[in-house]
């Protein structure tokens, strides 16, 4: 994530639902045959509502049977994986050397365990059948209140405007679901941002563990870029792209830059296509500002420019979807300037030519 986001108030009772899917994994590491009376007395009385879940839906005992087919040792390793990667928020420094063991699983067993965690996620957290339990609309809502530091109606990724997030936001797992089954419940990997962001043309499924270790990545809750980029208006020379104008871009903040803070730019910016989509936004927004100066004499351009780029930079310290904008501003009024210059030339120009056509 761009933005630095706290936890929400349900984060406890999610890290509670964890634990009740990884008991069903050591469950079936140990026993031979998915017994559900047997299973009741090995998880704790808090993780009674999946059993529950268990017994009204034929199709969770189908995936649970197809699980227990698999030789024990299979089993076993699931549960590893699960255990270890479970712990994932725990093993982000470089020391820790972290990888997650369900990128080695056996395809076939993996996707047999996927699939129960994902029919608990769709038909029993999204739905609420699990009792007085955290349901999908309440940990949503939990994250949106528990991060009161940021706007309320902002996206934290890409930092647009949203009219109600709480409402038509989207959870975003992080590391997808497709990819890692363990996380699915994770409070970690779970973010509310905008439906843009999560669409299938910008994150989608994408997966930012892949190629990438932890340490290169924002991870959501333990590092976000605002804590050591800023945002800057320049052209593009990495990736050798043609670009015929400046771009809005991520940048290390040379004060606080670590060795990886390259790699984690990269990472956030493929994931979520920022800097093309805030180009987009820059371009508008600076052909607007333009469409406004053309009221104003040519001697009072820097002047306005510097005026508004500073109430910008005092409304952005309470209002952070004004970021772009007060980049836009900050960089007409300085760097900028002699291209603002030299468009309103070239429309006095046009406005000249016009008149003289009529």
């Amino acid at each position: 994530m761009y933005l630095k986001l706290s936890q929400g108030m349900d984060s406890d009772k999610m890290r509670d639902m964890n634990k009740t899917v990884l008991k069903i994994f050591e469950y079936a590491a140990q026993k031979s045959e998915p017994d559900l009376p047997r299973m009741k007395k090995f998880l704790d009385p808090d993780g009674h509502w999946l059993l529950a879940a268990c017994e009204k839906s034929g199709k969770l005992r189908e995936y649970m049977e197809a699980l227990f087919s698999e030789p024990q040792t299979q089993r076993q390793s699931v549960y590893e994986a699960f255990r270890h990667d479970m712990d994932f928020d725990k093993n982000t420094e470089e020391k820790d050397g972290f990888v997650f063991l369900e990128d080695s699983l056996d395809k076939q067993i993996k996707q047999k365990a996927k699939q129960i965690v994902l029919w608990l996620y769709e038909n029993s957290f999204k739905k609420k059948i699990n009792g007085e339990r955290s349901g999908y609309k309440a940990f949503k809502k939990s994250l949106f209140f528990g991060n009161v530091k940021n706007p309320p109606d902002i996206c934290p990724s890409c930092l647009a405007f949203q009219s109600n997030l709480s409402k038509y936001g989207e959870m975003d797992h992080f590391f997808p679901k497709k990819e890692y089954p363990a996380l699915i419940f994770h409070p970690v990997n779970l973010t509310c941002i905008c439906s843009v962001c999560n669409g299938s043309c910008v994150k989608g499924q994408k997966n930012p563990g892949e190629r990438n270790r932890l340490w290169e990545i924002y991870i959501p809750y333990l590092l976000a870029a605002e804590e050591e980029v800023v945002l800057r208006i320049q052209r593009d020379n990495k990736g050798g792209k043609e670009w015929k104008g400046p771009r809005i871009m991520m940048v290390p903040d040379k004060n606080k830059k670590s060795k990886y803070t390259d790699k984690r730019i990269d990472n956030l910016d493929s994931l979520f296509n920022l800097s093309d989509r805030w180009t987009d936004e820059m371009y508008r927004f600076i052909m607007i500002e333009l469409d406004w100066l053309k009221e104003k004499a040519e001697d009072e351009y820097e002047k306005m420019l510097r005026y508004r780029s500073d109430m910008a930079k005092e409304i952005f310290q309470n209002q952070k979807w004004n970021m772009v904008g007060a980049v836009c501003l900050s960089y007409m009024a300085d760097s900028g300037l002699r291209l603002v210059k030299k468009y309103m030339e070239m429309w006095k120009e046009d406005e000249e030519k016009m008149k003289k056509g009529n």
